[in-house]
């Protein structure tokens, strides 16, 4: 990023440049509506993975991704281990 740069629009057009966007739902991402915003556009472009924290339940999970199969992570290993997937 350069200092010019607006920081939301290049993550916007990261997500629209990736294959996968993988979100982690935690108990502060679903507070955040940045989150949110960019777990709905990855959905809207069919590239969303969706995981969760074990100290999450998963009927916390936000609407419409709730409906999901989301996996529960509870190690950093794993997580890594699904995104070179």
């Amino acid at each position: 990023m350069l200092p010019s740069d607006v920081f939301f629009q290049v993550i916007m057009d990261q997500i629209d440049a990736a294959k996968a966007v993988v979100t982690i739902w935690s108990p502060l991402a679903v507070k955040s509506k940045w989150v949110y915003a960019e777990a709905k556009r990855a959905d809207d472009q069919n590239k969303l993975i969706c995981v969760r924290t074990d100290d999450l339940s998963a009927g916390a999970i936000p609407l419409p991704f709730n409906g999901y199969n989301i996996s529960l992570v509870t190690e950093r290993e794993k997580i890594y281990e699904a995104l070179v997937r």
